[in-house]
């Protein structure tokens, strides 16, 4: 697609990337790194996530996009991509989550209107256990140790809802993976679950 961004070639290169910055979330996590270098993290992840959705939308066919253009009534033309992730933010809440760390982490904005909208807070207490493994004898033989430990870990705070960020980033990815597979019908699935109520929720699927 680009040889301007390394090894990242397509939109699965692009999820593999998020999968690799959620797997380094998780290491540091359980290492007790500090808050802010997991807030780094959670960032850098939510921001992929959130514009997984605009190479997602460039691997597809013409005719596919015509369709989700109908479904969700957004505009073509250069920017037609960010048009798309942004109308489908607005039935899919776990996406509108990545988008408001992913937009206002870069763009200040506190005296906008539009910073108004965000539901988004990081803070949040949890313990976890770190592991050290020691080798004994001629190397063959190995212990672990696990020492529990007390970290601040980011959370997203939606009204009364909380979500751990790995999760909801693994959500989105998710989608993003089936909407690889189904574009049409995995859009459609959304907005017909968002239909009359709360921006659709995804649950923790496994892929």
């Amino acid at each position: 697609m680009s040889n301007m961004t390394f090894a990242v070639t397509d939109a699965v290169n692009y999820l593999q990337k998020l999968d690799w910055e959620v797997e380094q979330y998780r290491q540091m996590r359980d290492q007790g790194a500090t808050y802010e270098k997991l807030s780094y993290c959670a960032i850098n992840a939510m921001d992929t996530a959130w514009h997984a959705g605009v190479w997602a939308y460039a691997g597809i066919a013409k005719e596919q996009r015509q369709r989700l253009r109908e479904l969700l009534d957004f505009s073509s033309g250069p920017d037609e991509a960010e048009h798309f992730v942004g109308a489908l933010s607005r039935v899919l809440r776990d996406l509108r989550l990545c988008r408001q760390v992913a937009v206002y982490y870069k763009h200040y904005l506190p005296t906008r209107n539009a910073a108004r909208e965000v539901v988004v807070t990081m803070s949040s207490v949890a313990s976890c256990h770190t592991l050290y493994t020691t080798a004994t004898g001629d190397g063959e033989v190995f212990t672990e140790v696990s020492v529990p430990r007390t970290v601040r870990i980011p959370k997203v705070i939606d009204g009364s809802d909380r979500h751990r960020v790995d999760e909801l980033v693994i959500r989105v990815a998710n989608f993003w993976r089936e909407f690889l597979n189904e574009p049409v019908e995995s859009v459609a699935k959304i907005k017909g679950l968002a239909s009359g109520a709360k921006p659709q929720v995804l649950s923790n699927r496994a892929t």
